[in-house]
Protein backbone atom coordinates (compact mmCIF):
# COMPACT_ATOMS: atom_id res chain seq x y z
CA UNK A 1 0.00 0.00 0.00
CA UNK A 2 2.77 2.60 1.00
CA UNK A 3 4.44 1.75 -2.10
CA UNK A 4 1.27 2.59 -4.11
CA UNK A 5 0.60 5.79 -2.32
CA UNK A 6 4.14 6.81 -3.36
CA UNK A 7 4.08 5.75 -6.25
CA UNK A 8 0.90 8.10 -6.95
CA UNK A 9 2.43 10.66 -5.29
CA UNK A 10 5.38 11.14 -7.42
CA UNK A 11 2.58 10.96 -10.27
CA UNK A 12 1.19 13.81 -9.35
CA UNK A 13 3.75 15.90 -8.74
CA UNK A 14 4.53 15.27 -12.13
CA UNK A 15 1.76 15.93 -13.85
CA UNK A 16 1.56 19.40 -11.88
CA UNK A 17 5.26 20.34 -12.52
CA UNK A 18 4.73 20.04 -16.23
CA UNK A 19 1.71 21.60 -16.28
CA UNK A 20 3.24 24.97 -14.36
CA UNK A 21 6.66 24.24 -16.48
CA UNK A 22 6.79 27.07 -19.15
CA UNK A 23 8.58 25.13 -21.27
CA UNK A 24 4.95 22.78 -22.02
CA UNK A 25 3.01 26.54 -22.23
CA UNK A 26 0.88 26.18 -25.23
CA UNK A 27 2.23 28.98 -27.99
CA UNK A 28 0.29 29.17 -30.89
CA UNK A 29 1.44 29.52 -34.51
CA UNK A 30 2.78 32.49 -35.83
CA UNK A 31 0.22 32.22 -38.40
CA UNK A 32 -2.24 31.77 -36.35
CA UNK A 33 -1.59 34.71 -34.30
CA UNK A 34 -1.49 36.55 -37.42
CA UNK A 35 -4.58 35.82 -38.65
CA UNK A 36 -6.33 36.76 -35.51
CA UNK A 37 -4.87 40.06 -35.70
CA UNK A 38 -5.53 40.12 -38.93
CA UNK A 39 -9.55 39.59 -38.21
CA UNK A 40 -9.59 41.77 -35.35
CA UNK A 41 -7.88 44.93 -37.24
CA UNK A 42 -9.68 44.64 -40.72
CA UNK A 43 -13.29 45.17 -38.71
CA UNK A 44 -11.58 48.96 -38.37
CA UNK A 45 -12.09 50.47 -41.92
CA UNK A 46 -12.01 54.43 -41.30
CA UNK A 47 -11.35 56.58 -38.67
CA UNK A 48 -10.47 60.31 -37.71
CA UNK A 49 -8.45 61.03 -35.08
CA UNK A 50 -7.08 64.30 -32.91
CA UNK A 51 -3.40 63.82 -32.15
CA UNK A 52 -2.09 65.78 -29.15
CA UNK A 53 1.68 65.77 -27.62
CA UNK A 54 1.83 66.91 -23.80
CA UNK A 55 5.35 68.57 -24.01
CA UNK A 56 4.46 69.96 -26.61
CA UNK A 57 0.73 72.00 -26.30
CA UNK A 58 1.15 74.47 -29.34
CA UNK A 59 1.08 71.12 -31.79
CA UNK A 60 -1.80 68.86 -33.02
CA UNK A 61 -2.01 66.18 -35.46
CA UNK A 62 -5.39 65.66 -37.19
CA UNK A 63 -5.65 62.13 -38.75
CA UNK A 64 -7.85 60.53 -41.28
CA UNK A 65 -7.70 57.04 -42.35
CA UNK A 66 -9.62 54.84 -44.99
CA UNK A 67 -8.05 51.83 -45.86
CA UNK A 68 -5.11 52.12 -46.83
CA UNK A 69 -5.79 56.07 -47.51
CA UNK A 70 -4.26 58.07 -44.86
CA UNK A 71 -4.07 61.88 -44.08
CA UNK A 72 -2.43 64.13 -41.39
CA UNK A 73 -2.31 67.54 -40.68
CA UNK A 74 0.31 69.24 -38.48
CA UNK A 75 -1.05 72.60 -37.09
CA UNK A 76 0.67 74.92 -34.42
CA UNK A 77 -1.50 77.21 -32.46
CA UNK A 78 0.41 80.62 -32.18
CA UNK A 79 -0.96 83.48 -30.20
CA UNK A 80 -4.05 81.69 -30.30
CA UNK A 81 -4.25 81.59 -34.19
CA UNK A 82 -4.30 77.76 -35.49
CA UNK A 83 -1.80 77.38 -38.01
CA UNK A 84 -0.84 74.90 -40.93
CA UNK A 85 2.51 73.73 -40.89
CA UNK A 86 2.56 70.56 -42.70
CA UNK A 87 0.09 68.39 -44.67
CA UNK A 88 1.06 64.81 -45.49
CA UNK A 89 -0.76 62.04 -47.97
CA UNK A 90 0.09 58.51 -47.45
CA UNK A 91 -0.76 54.76 -48.61
CA UNK A 92 0.28 51.96 -46.28
CA UNK A 93 3.76 52.85 -44.81
CA UNK A 94 4.40 54.79 -48.19
CA UNK A 95 4.55 58.44 -48.17
CA UNK A 96 2.39 59.81 -51.07
CA UNK A 97 2.74 63.83 -50.86
CA UNK A 98 4.01 65.81 -48.35
CA UNK A 99 3.99 69.85 -47.88
CA UNK A 100 5.74 71.52 -47.53
CA UNK A 101 8.35 68.80 -49.60
CA UNK A 102 10.65 66.66 -47.70
CA UNK A 103 11.95 63.19 -47.55
CA UNK A 104 11.99 62.46 -43.92
CA UNK A 105 8.43 62.50 -42.60
CA UNK A 106 7.41 59.68 -39.95
CA UNK A 107 4.40 57.46 -40.83
CA UNK A 108 1.73 58.00 -38.19
CA UNK A 109 1.92 55.69 -35.35
CA UNK A 110 -1.62 54.24 -35.43
CA UNK A 111 -0.59 53.69 -39.51
CA UNK A 112 2.09 51.27 -38.38
CA UNK A 113 -0.58 50.03 -35.33
CA UNK A 114 -2.62 48.85 -38.24
CA UNK A 115 0.34 47.03 -40.30
CA UNK A 116 -0.38 43.11 -40.07
CA UNK A 117 1.69 40.46 -38.20
CA UNK A 118 2.79 39.00 -41.96
CA UNK A 119 4.14 42.18 -43.03
CA UNK A 120 5.99 42.61 -39.63
CA UNK A 121 7.69 39.15 -40.22
CA UNK A 122 8.60 39.48 -43.63
CA UNK A 123 10.46 43.00 -42.34
CA UNK A 124 12.48 40.84 -40.00
CA UNK A 125 10.15 39.63 -36.90
CA UNK A 126 10.80 36.03 -36.55
CA UNK A 127 7.49 34.05 -36.17
CA UNK A 128 9.35 30.52 -35.29
CA UNK A 129 10.57 32.84 -31.95
CA UNK A 130 8.29 33.36 -29.40
CA UNK A 131 7.08 34.13 -25.77
CA UNK A 132 4.49 35.12 -22.85
CA UNK A 133 5.35 38.95 -21.28
CA UNK A 134 3.55 41.73 -19.61
CA UNK A 135 3.77 45.19 -20.69
CA UNK A 136 1.94 47.67 -18.16
CA UNK A 137 0.44 44.63 -16.18
CA UNK A 138 -1.30 43.44 -19.33
CA UNK A 139 -0.34 39.79 -20.57
CA UNK A 140 0.77 39.67 -23.84
CA UNK A 141 2.15 36.93 -26.59
CA UNK A 142 5.21 38.57 -28.00
CA UNK A 143 5.94 37.13 -31.69
CA UNK A 144 10.18 37.90 -32.18
CA UNK A 145 11.44 38.01 -28.70
CA UNK A 146 12.21 35.93 -25.56
CA UNK A 147 11.78 37.72 -22.48
CA UNK A 148 14.02 40.24 -22.06
CA UNK A 149 15.42 40.84 -25.58
CA UNK A 150 15.40 44.10 -26.94
CA UNK A 151 17.06 44.09 -30.11
CA UNK A 152 14.97 41.97 -31.89
CA UNK A 153 12.66 42.99 -34.14
CA UNK A 154 9.31 42.25 -32.34
CA UNK A 155 5.63 42.07 -32.49
CA UNK A 156 3.13 42.36 -28.81
CA UNK A 157 -0.14 41.26 -28.98
CA UNK A 158 -2.86 41.75 -25.87
CA UNK A 159 -4.00 38.75 -25.18
CA UNK A 160 -7.65 39.02 -24.42
CA UNK A 161 -8.63 40.71 -27.06
CA UNK A 162 -5.63 40.56 -29.80
CA UNK A 163 -4.56 43.98 -30.50
CA UNK A 164 -0.90 45.05 -30.81
CA UNK A 165 0.22 47.03 -27.95
CA UNK A 166 3.88 47.36 -28.95
CA UNK A 167 6.29 46.57 -31.92
CA UNK A 168 10.11 47.20 -31.86
CA UNK A 169 12.55 47.19 -34.80
CA UNK A 170 15.68 48.01 -35.49
CA UNK A 171 16.94 50.89 -38.21
CA UNK A 172 20.19 51.66 -39.71
CA UNK A 173 19.70 55.00 -36.98
CA UNK A 174 19.57 52.60 -34.05
CA UNK A 175 16.45 50.85 -32.28
CA UNK A 176 12.39 52.21 -32.74
CA UNK A 177 10.02 51.47 -29.86
CA UNK A 178 6.06 51.82 -30.46
CA UNK A 179 3.75 51.25 -27.16
CA UNK A 180 -0.20 51.88 -27.56
CA UNK A 181 -2.05 52.00 -24.24
CA UNK A 182 -5.17 53.13 -22.12
CA UNK A 183 -7.28 50.92 -23.88
CA UNK A 184 -11.69 51.96 -24.17
CA UNK A 185 -13.90 50.67 -26.31
CA UNK A 186 -15.33 53.02 -28.62
CA UNK A 187 -18.14 52.33 -31.24
CA UNK A 188 -17.56 48.15 -30.56
CA UNK A 189 -13.77 48.42 -31.16
CA UNK A 190 -11.50 48.63 -28.51
CA UNK A 191 -8.76 51.56 -29.37
CA UNK A 192 -5.71 52.76 -27.40
CA UNK A 193 -5.85 56.46 -26.22
CA UNK A 194 -2.37 57.18 -25.62
CA UNK A 195 0.48 55.69 -27.58
CA UNK A 196 4.62 56.22 -26.72
CA UNK A 197 7.17 56.55 -29.14
CA UNK A 198 10.69 56.64 -28.92
CA UNK A 199 13.90 55.93 -30.89
CA UNK A 200 17.67 56.42 -31.06
CA UNK A 201 17.70 56.18 -27.11
CA UNK A 202 15.51 59.45 -26.66
CA UNK A 203 13.47 60.25 -24.10
CA UNK A 204 9.75 58.70 -25.76
CA UNK A 205 7.56 61.16 -26.81
CA UNK A 206 3.56 60.89 -25.43
CA UNK A 207 1.23 60.69 -27.93
CA UNK A 208 -2.24 61.31 -26.61
CA UNK A 209 -5.06 60.19 -29.27
CA UNK A 210 -8.87 61.44 -29.35
CA UNK A 211 -11.00 59.52 -31.64
CA UNK A 212 -13.88 61.85 -33.44
CA UNK A 213 -15.19 58.64 -35.54
CA UNK A 214 -14.81 55.44 -36.34
CA UNK A 215 -16.22 53.24 -39.74
CA UNK A 216 -17.29 56.95 -40.77
CA UNK A 217 -17.77 57.68 -44.33
CA UNK A 218 -15.21 59.49 -45.80
CA UNK A 219 -14.49 60.89 -48.67
CA UNK A 220 -11.58 60.15 -51.25
CA UNK A 221 -10.82 63.41 -52.40
CA UNK A 222 -9.63 63.46 -48.81
CA UNK A 223 -7.13 61.67 -49.86
CA UNK A 224 -6.32 62.47 -53.57
CA UNK A 225 -2.86 64.07 -54.75
CA UNK A 226 -4.82 66.29 -57.07
CA UNK A 227 -7.04 67.67 -54.79
CA UNK A 228 -4.03 69.15 -51.93
CA UNK A 229 -2.42 70.25 -54.96
CA UNK A 230 -5.27 72.21 -55.96
CA UNK A 231 -6.10 73.57 -52.56
CA UNK A 232 -2.40 73.68 -50.36
CA UNK A 233 0.67 73.90 -53.15
CA UNK A 234 1.67 77.52 -53.69
CA UNK A 235 0.15 78.30 -50.15
CA UNK A 236 2.04 79.74 -47.27
CA UNK A 237 2.46 77.40 -44.53
CA UNK A 238 3.77 78.48 -41.09
CA UNK A 239 7.37 77.80 -40.69
CA UNK A 240 7.66 76.45 -37.51
CA UNK A 241 10.89 76.81 -35.05
CA UNK A 242 9.27 73.72 -32.37
CA UNK A 243 11.56 71.12 -31.56
CA UNK A 244 9.06 68.78 -32.22
CA UNK A 245 9.47 68.57 -35.79
CA UNK A 246 13.45 67.63 -35.12
CA UNK A 247 12.64 64.92 -33.13
CA UNK A 248 9.85 63.46 -35.45
CA UNK A 249 11.91 64.11 -38.29
CA UNK A 250 14.89 62.17 -36.94
CA UNK A 251 15.09 58.56 -36.10
CA UNK A 252 11.12 57.80 -35.95
CA UNK A 253 10.46 57.59 -40.16
CA UNK A 254 12.33 54.10 -40.40
CA UNK A 255 9.37 51.66 -40.08
CA UNK A 256 8.39 53.19 -43.61
CA UNK A 257 11.46 52.04 -45.17
CA UNK A 258 11.35 48.67 -43.67
CA UNK A 259 8.16 47.63 -44.27
CA UNK A 260 7.52 49.16 -47.52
Amino acid sequence: MNILVSTMCILVLGVCLGVASPCHAFVPESAEVAASVSKTMKALSSFQAILSFPAYPEITCKLWVKGKLWRQEYIETVQGQPMLVRAVLGKGTSLVRVLPQQDNTPVPGLIIWRVPLAKWMAAGVDGSVMSYQFLLDQPCLVVGARDGETRTNQFWMENDRHVPVRVIYQTEAGTSDLIWDEWANIGHFWLPHRMWRSGMGQEPLEIHIRWNGVNIPLQDELFAVSSMNRHLQGKQMFASSSRFFSLMDGPLPGAAQRLR
